[in-house]
């Protein structure tokens, strides 16, 4: 699946985020990989909140059924640092080594997620070589 402009308008995202997304993804963006094997979608998920403009949209894009509620993907080392956790349910999620501040989740929680049983382990110093894709 391709998110276009079109795309966006026809879910009625705002215009300011419309013209963000243009500048930034000029011919779309691809996110077949949600519906494909799970290494795709592990890289999927991973480019989706690895990118300090799409994680903050992602509440807003499972909302709105632009993209699936269900996230299978592997987050393990995901940067969450800006992403918008509104709502979110992430009961019994495991987000191991993922890089998600007291800040983030104070925020979360006071936003509506659902955060009780999460574990957040902090990134071992030996894991560091074992970052990105």
């Amino acid at each position: 699946m391709l998110i276009t402009k079109q795309v966006l308008d026809r879910f009625g995202a705002c215009s300011n985020a419309v013209r963000e997304f243009e500048n930034q993804y000029p011919k779309g963006l691809d996110i077949s990989g949600l519906w494909g094997e799970r290494g795709a979608r592990d890289e999927t998920w991973q480019r989706l909140l690895g990118d300090e403009f799409l994680c903050k949209q992602i509440g807003w894009a499972i909302g709105v059924g632009l993209i699936p509620a269900r996230i299978t993907g592997n987050l393990r080392f995901a940067d969450l640092s800006f992403a918008d956790l509104s709502g979110a349910d992430l009961h019994g999620a495991n987000l191991s080594f993922a890089d998600l501040s007291d800040e983030q989740r104070k925020y979360a929680k006071g936003a509506g997620a659902i955060i009780d049983e999460v574990v957040v382990n902090p990134l071992p110093e030996e894991a560091g070589d074992e970052r990105g894709m």
